[in-house]
């Protein structure tokens, strides 16, 4: 029983206790509201402290929060209005809110121009910084972005001065700083751009590309020359490519070269006209050599650097009517063949001769001419041996003949008498000999050749025979 008697004691003891501390800090929270409204705002943030540490994460901490915010900034209001800004400063950043801000600018303005004044050039860049970064809205930061751009030249930071320069015309083209900013960092462009040259140098195209068009992209004098940078760049991109055969790729830059710099038209036309001229070429070696499909890839090769091109189109296009020429004359051929098997030459040779009008292959000649041949063997062989004695080398043959037995003539006279020209069947098929002899008291001449009439082929039979025909 007396047990139960104490722990009812403490509970109510624990209780009041409780009940204490909540009026306690309701109190604080009260009061905090009276002194804020009564312009009374030190004592109010440390009771909105007190009561912040107490309450945390209940409804009456934000409101507490808010409102001590607004007793900084009333606070900082009065600095501000006595010009006492290194307070003012202070006040407005524990403020944290947007009408705090709206002042907070001014107050790093003025902060920047008394470090100015005194020299002080790292502190007057940390209020320019502060509000550039975390006042962006406010409508001091095209001068603070100027101001900060004359500190960095100053310095001789030239890249920190043209990212803010780039910063204003991209952010604030209409202030009347970016013009301002314009004079001072136009001077500069030609030291900016042999960064971007050495990158080209070096094959890094598109890296200096990229930097060429980053001053491009922004006012200065030296735009037409930074077009022409990349254009030049782009050219020497496009003959990287060319020479790692990378035909697509060297037209795409060529064509990115002539649009930031139209004078590189006629060169990179060359150079394409050069390429193309290289495929059509190749192609119509391979043409000759038979190889029709190699011949109409290659021209298509063409494309690549031509789309369309009306030379690679009209090669493509003789290069598969010779295909269905050839593909005819080649039928053509097969059934000559079948004829000359058959030993019926009259139509082997057509069928040989229409092939070859057709393909223009020297074994289709080849094969109507022997054709021709066989048809004059069997028709009348020994008229054809001697017409092919009498054909050889325009008639050499014959010629030496009467050459020499004139002369004989004019040495012996009547003494002097020759045979007629005979042709004589050979021994093998289709071979025959001709022959003719001179004779005189004081020597005599045989001479002796055997032709093939198929061939059309003669061999002499002896030495003197051979002299004749030289």
């Amino acid at each position: 029983m007396i047990i139960r008697k104490l722990n009812f004691k403490t509970l109510t003891l624990w209780t009041l206790l409780l009940l204490l501390t909540a009026c306690s800090s309701s109190n604080k929270f009260k009061d905090a509201h009276e002194y804020s409204k009564s312009g009374n705002f030190v004592p109010a943030i440390m009771l909105y402290d007190k009561y912040i540490q107490r309450n945390h994460h209940s409804a009456e901490q934000t409101i507490a929060e808010l409102e001590r915010s607004e007793c900084y900034y009333q606070l900082g209001l009065q600095a501000y209005t006595k010009k006492n800004w290194v307070l003012a400063d202070r006040l407005f950043f524990l403020a944290n809110s947007d009408q705090a801000d709206e002042l907070a600018d001014n107050v790093h303005l003025e902060l920047a121009h008394k470090a100015e004044i005194a020299g002080d050039i790292d502190e007057q860049l940390e209020h320019y910084d502060y509000v550039i970064n975390f006042i962006p809205d406010s409508e001091l930061v095209p001068e603070m972005l100027r101001s900060r751009i004359d500190i960095y030249l100053q310095r001789n930071q030239k890249v920190a001065a043209y990212a803010d320069y780039k910063t204003l015309w991209e952010s604030y083209p209409e202030s009347e700083q970016a013009p301002s900013a314009t004079e001072v960092i136009n001077p500069l462009i030609p030291w900016f751009l042999e960064s971007p040259r050495l990158m080209r140098e070096n094959g890094n195209f598109s890296a200096a590309i990229a930097e060429f068009q980053l001053y491009a992209n922004y006012p200065s004098s030296y735009r037409e020359d930074i077009y022409y940078e990349i254009g030049t760049s782009y050219y020497q991109w496009g003959m990287y490519d060319l020479e790692n055969k990378d035909y697509v790729a060297m037209r795409q830059h060529f064509d990115l070269a002539v649009a930031n710099n139209p004078d590189l038209l006629s060169s990179t036309e060359h150079v394409k006209s050069e390429v193309r001229q290289r495929f059509i070429d190749t192609g119509d070696q391979l043409l000759n050599e038979g190889e029709i499909a190699l011949a109409i890839e290659t021209y298509s090769k063409s494309f690549l650097v031509l789309p369309d091109d009306p030379q690679a189109l009209k090669k493509i296009d003789q290069a598969k009517e010779q295909r269905r020429r050839f593909a005819q004359a080649d039928s053509l051929y097969t059934q000559a063949e079948l004829f000359e098997n058959r030993n019926e030459y009259k139509k082997a040779k057509d069928l040989y001769y229409d092939s070859w009008k057709l393909s223009g292959k020297t074994a289709a000649e080849r094969k109507s001419h022997e054709m021709d041949n066989y048809i004059r063997a069997e028709s009348n062989p020994k008229n054809f041996a001697l017409e092919i004695i009498r054909d050889y080398k325009n008639g050499i043959i014959k010629r030496n003949v009467d050459t020499k037995l004139a002369a004989m003539t004019k040495e012996f006279g009547d003494q002097v008498s020759s045979s007629d020209w005979k042709a004589v069947y050979s021994y093998g098929e289709f071979n025959f000999e001709v022959r003719i002899d001179i004779f005189s008291p004081a020597e005599s001449h045989y001479y002796a050749w055997r032709i093939n009439l198929i061939e059309r082929t003669i061999s002499p039979l002896n030495k003197d025979s051979e002299a004749l025909m030289k």
